[in-house]
């Protein structure tokens, strides 16, 4: 049993792995001592205006990110979860816009 990939299955999978990697980027820049964020960071109107574009992509995450900011393991397999949502969504966005 093969299974085989066309373009648009490429194309989903690119751009839902492109989209919840930089909402987990943003995910992990919440608080002033995570790994990503850095002095200056929240003084941007950009970082807020990237954090709501991308806030469908971490929705859940953050939730358990706001609840307790040591659960990184649970963090990611939540983001694994939301890249395999975004993956369907944008396959049949672009199913239907390509066909």
């Amino acid at each position: 049993m093969t299974v085989t990939f066309n373009s648009i299955d490429k194309k989903a999978l690119v751009l839902s792995s492109v989209y919840v990697g930089i909402a987990t980027l943003f995910l992990f820049s919440i608080y002033p001592s995570d790994p990503f964020s850095f002095e200056g960071l929240y003084d941007s109107t950009l970082y807020y205006f990237f954090n709501l574009l991308f806030l469908p992509g971490q929705i859940f995450s953050s939730g358990i990110r706001f609840a307790e900011s040591g659960l990184t393991f649970i963090v990611l397999i939540s983001q694994l979860v939301h890249l395999v949502i975004w993956y369907f969504l944008f396959k049949f966005i672009l199913r239907k816009l390509l066909n």
